[in-house]
């Protein structure tokens, strides 16, 4: 269960740690929960800005790294309701 646990605090999984302790029925730490989702809302804003400054002033290749980059932001959290954005 430790070893679980290590994962989720390395990527900060706030969507895969709810879903994982609602499946399993493991104890559901909120102040945890809450601390994942911020560092998410954080690390989202800085893709969203990498994507709007590609848009505004780079070429599609660029515009299509954004785009994956956010893609496989949400994959390496567990958030499977926006990745496909």
């Amino acid at each position: 269960m430790f070893e679980l646990y290590n994962g989720f605090i390395l990527v900060d999984m706030a969507p895969f740690y709810q879903l994982v302790t609602e499946e399993l029925r493991i104890p559901f730490d909120k102040s945890l929960f809450a601390k994942y989702q911020e560092n998410n809302k954080e690390e989202l804003k800085k893709l969203d800005e990498k994507l709007e400054d590609a848009e505004q002033n780079l070429g599609e290749t660029e515009i299509s790294d954004a785009l994956l980059a956010k893609a496989e932001f949400f994959t390496k959290i567990g958030d499977k309701v926006n990745f496909f954005f």
